[in-house]
């Protein structure tokens, strides 16, 4: 009990004092920020000059249908990766063990991998759409299209709140920025206004491969240069003998052993946190699967990533990013998530909840340098996603609603 006091003190990540300051969060948030909506602005403007293109409305939403496989996977993953990716992965690990890094990975790929079939007949029988809601309209009249309107909108509205809403909360915890002024800046660096989906596509390969190296620093400090932890077998035998403890030693050492991680995993075989045989690890990956094919394939996104994509390349695209995109939850959960069981963070369900258990991990391997990584990452991840959905809301009123219905003579001029 005392190390885990001593660990609270420290860090301050659920004492109410945060472990990094209020700059921090600005300097992360518009620093990185103002540079990366530069840089994407600057290299869209210099794409267009050079290919001598004129930003029509046609090419703002469709990015010219000339996508090839490789920016395809990365918008794909990019969109995919919200903040929930990152910190509720590690939650569900914390819960289930590695059955939760398994199905929280496996429940959200199918879909990617399902929505590559579905791309390739929007190519073949729908090469000039510009959002599925004009299929929908062809096929089956104006009432199912805007009832299917309201349903694209409010996911997209309800994807921007989780991407906004988990980041603006992480930086709170971390560095005190009041959640209402992260939201604010947040939304303000969702960087898409002057070059549509090219700018998307520029800012998704660029933010994907900070994800990337940083998730790769996380997983090499806990399995290979942390001295806390600093091997597999390290990590293994901790996981091992956390789940021997009963909920007598747990009350001892001054643990709640109905809200903190002491003891084995009600459900799993033998308690373990190292086994894919989980009751409540499986009941969590069927309602992960079943609920994600709405956020896919009800998400505008998506179907324009598709729409801009060069015909050989979009299968091939969507095929890749699913299996890129398994990486991330599974390598972020396995480490940050299970390095929280093994050193016994004091991390209740509350919090984890409310996706502490990869803060209370980074900080407590890297220190405050772990924090700044972490929301560098999240930051990273909300606002490539954010980018995306933007323009599939900008998408959606253009030419499901504006051209539809209030200007059908619009031209893509």
């Amino acid at each position: 009990m005392q190390a885990s006091e001593q660990y609270r003190n420290q860090t301050g990540s659920f004492s109410g004092v945060p472990p990094l300051s209020v700059g921090v969060g600005y300097g992360m948030i518009v620093g990185c920020g103002l540079f990366f909506s530069v840089f994407c602005v600057l290299a869209t403007y210099l794409h267009l000059k050079h290919n001598r293109i004129k930003l029509t409305s046609e090419f703002f939403s469709t990015a010219g249908r000339d996508v090839g496989v490789g920016l395809t996977a990365s918008a794909i993953v990019s969109s995919w990766t919200w903040s929930a990716t990152i910190l509720q992965s590690c939650s569900v690990t914390w819960r289930y063990g590695v059955s939760g890094s398994m199905w929280y990975a496996t429940g959200a790929s199918i879909q990617i991998l399902l929505f590559g079939i579905m791309s390739f007949h929007l190519k073949k029988y729908a090469k000039n759409a510009h959002t599925i809601g004009e299929i929908i309209y062809v096929r089956w009249g104006p009432t199912t299209h805007k009832v299917f309107i309201y349903f694209m909108l409010l996911t997209n509205l309800v994807v921007v709140a989780m991407l906004i809403g988990g980041g603006a909360n992480a930086f709170e915890i971390v560095t005190g920025l009041d959640k209402g002024i992260t939201s604010f800046f947040l939304r303000l660096f969702f960087f898409t206004g002057s070059g549509g989906l090219i700018a998307t596509y520029a800012s998704a390969y660029l933010h994907v491969a900070v994800v990337c190296m940083i998730m790769v620093t996380f997983a090499l400090q806990v399995y290979w240069f942390s001295p806390l932890l600093g091997s597999v077998d390290a990590v293994y035998n901790r996981l091992s003998a956390v789940a021997l403890q009963s909920d007598q030693t747990c009350i001892e050492f001054g643990y709640d052993p109905s809200t903190q991680t002491c003891g084995g995993v009600e459900g799993n075989l033998d308690g373990s946190y190292l086994t894919t045989r989980s009751l409540d690890g499986f009941f969590f990956g069927v309602i992960n699967i079943v609920g994600n094919f709405g956020a896919v394939f009800v998400d505008q996104s998506y179907w324009q990533i598709a729409i801009s994509s060069r015909p050989s390349s979009c299968f091939k695209g969507f095929i890749v990013g699913g299996l890129a995109w398994f990486a991330i939850p599974f390598c972020m959960s396995t480490a940050l998530g299970l390095s929280n069981v093994a050193l016994q963070l004091p991390t209740n369900s509350t919090e984890a909840d409310n996706g502490l258990v990869a803060v209370a991990s980074a900080i407590a391997v890297m220190g405050n340098f772990g924090g700044a990584l972490l929301l560098l990452q999240l930051f990273m991840a909300v606002s490539a996603a954010g980018s995306g959905q933007l323009n599939a809301i900008s998408s959606i009123f253009v030419y499901d609603i504006y051209r539809r219905y209030m200007n059908p003579s619009a031209n893509s001029e």
